[in-house]
């Protein structure tokens, strides 16, 4: 992969730098993470919506069960974007196996976040201090707990998003904007369905990913560095910015064409769209295309669009839309036989919510 020197040029929010030198440096640096997270039994699919996730928001949480171990996967993820180093990466452990059992005491507990709060801490002012250096900073939280969610990955990634938010030009305050945060998590359910969450963090459950195939590519890596400057000089934490991404709407190509068709099934049942469902369509289907119009999923325009909202519904719509999919039944069918036969992730993501009933209770019903 060519050094590109963007450093001077990146600005808090993707770069001046457009067009073809930028987009070809996004597509070598998706099939370098591609190639670090196939050994651990990601597909190639799955590692490029890795790092859309990582262009969409500042905060990744995966979490539910997959063959590969989601610490060994964040920690891979963290290794191949900042490298190696100390300054630039911070691994802490998330509430141990003994602070959820009876009679564990507070106060090893509270022990534990203290130490997590400042070694977290000293962390930020370092990748403060260096600002002047360009880069970007990984905190990788392993194994959190419940309670850890909310500091973690709602109030500390909304305080990054926001830096990211800020006019240009205008003094920042708060942490670093060149700070990320990976966590893992064994939670499932209505724990990852809560607005705050999925408003500052994207949401991977792995079960839903496909399994890893195809060979790794034979060019040499690429260096963490030039990761780093391209994913900052890529990334679109701002809705507006992230549709301004997107190739133009022309006949045959509809990039948010998914995003469309749901908004009308909604509202043939007459429902709302829940808060944060549109901003987080355009926050992923805009960053699934490169600077130069390209898509990162797929170089045909139609099959990237087309994957690019398999994942949005997937790892956003689907949990904002929990609720109502469980309470309201003609949705609910409705959603269904939209999803089905187009939408493979987003349908496993579906069938979740409500698990099939027994079979002797389906040939009761049929007998009514």
């Amino acid at each position: 992969m060519r050094h590109l020197a963007l450093h001077e040029q990146v600005t808090q929010e993707g770069s001046d730098v457009s067009g073809e030198p930028l987009g070809t440096a996004e597509r070598e640096a998706t099939e370098a993470l591609a190639d670090a997270l196939l050994p651990l039994g990601l597909s190639r699919e799955d590692a490029v919506g890795i790092w859309i996730a990582l262009k969409s928001k500042p905060a990744l949480l995966l979490a539910g069960s997959h063959p590969p171990d989601k610490d060994t996967l964040a920690m891979e993820i963290g290794k191949t974007i900042v490298g190696g180093s100390s300054e630039r990466s911070l691994r802490l452990q998330g509430h141990p196996w003994w602070a959820g059992k009876p009679g564990s005491t507070g106060q090893l507990v509270l022990a534990q976040e203290r130490l997590t709060s400042l070694r977290l801490a000293a962390f930020l002012e370092g990748a403060i201090r260096r600002e002047r250096f360009p880069g970007l900073h990984f905190v990788l939280l392993l194994g959190i707990s419940r309670a850890e969610l909310d500091p973690y990955l709602v109030s500390l990634p909304q305080n990054l998003r926001h830096d990211l938010r800020r006019p240009q030009g205008s003094q920042r305050k708060g942490r670093p904007a060149s700070v990320y945060v990976l966590a893992t998590s064994d939670l499932m359910g209505e724990h990852l369905e809560e607005g705050e969450l999925l408003d500052a963090c994207s949401v991977i459950l792995l079960q839903f990913a496909a399994a890893g195939a195809g060979n790794a590519s034979t060019s040499a890596p690429a260096p963490a560095r030039d990761l780093q400057q391209t994913l900052m000089a890529s990334r679109r934490f701002h809705p507006l910015n992230a549709l301004a991404a997107m190739p133009p709407h022309r006949r045959g190509l509809d990039p948010l064409a998914g995003l469309r068709e749901l908004l009308d099934l909604l509202r043939s049942e007459k429902k709302i769209p829940p808060p944060g469902l549109i901003e987080d369509a355009f926050l992923f289907m805009g960053n699934a295309w490169n600077a130069a119009g390209k898509g990162l999923f797929n170089p045909d325009p139609l099959s990237n669009a087309h994957l690019a909202c398999d994942f949005w519904l997937s790892q956003a719509a689907i949990p904002r839309l929990a609720g109502l999919l469980r309470e309201e039944t003609n949705l609910r069918t409705g959603f269904s036989r939209w999803v089905e036969g187009s939408y493979p992730r987003a349908l496993g993501r579906f069938e979740s919510l409500l698990p099939a009933p027994p079979r002797e209770l389906e040939a009761h019903a049929g007998s009514v």
